[in-house]
């Protein structure tokens, strides 16, 4: 081989080898950042959610509190719906006896 051949060869290897240690130490650099990224997203995304599980601890509740009022109201709708019935009938009962 004459020593041009030779000198290119040795040219394209040390170039090829140069390239691939550039990119190996930029591809580092990116994922190093695309992780630090990645991280704080991720610290956004809990402190969202927590906040997010409050918001909805406090409708749930405000919710319970409101379904408890108003079975409070069907109760005592209930208990007055029973009195109202026994006193119809005490009522149809004196009107009976005063006819007799």
């Amino acid at each position: 081989m004459s020593e041009a051949v030779i000198v290119a060869l040795i040219t394209v290897g040390a170039n090829l080898i140069v390239t691939l240690v550039s990119a190996a130490i930029q591809s580092k650099s990116v994922m190093e950042k695309i992780r630090a990224e990645s991280e704080l997203s991720d610290a956004k995304l809990d402190a969202k959610f927590e906040k997010f599980a409050a918001v909805q601890g406090e409708k749930i509740d405000e919710l319970s509190r409101r379904v408890e009022k108003h079975n409070q109201v069907v109760d005592r709708t209930y208990a007055l719906e029973e009195r109202m019935g026994r006193a119809d009938e005490k009522i149809k009962t004196l009107f009976e006896q005063g006819g007799k």
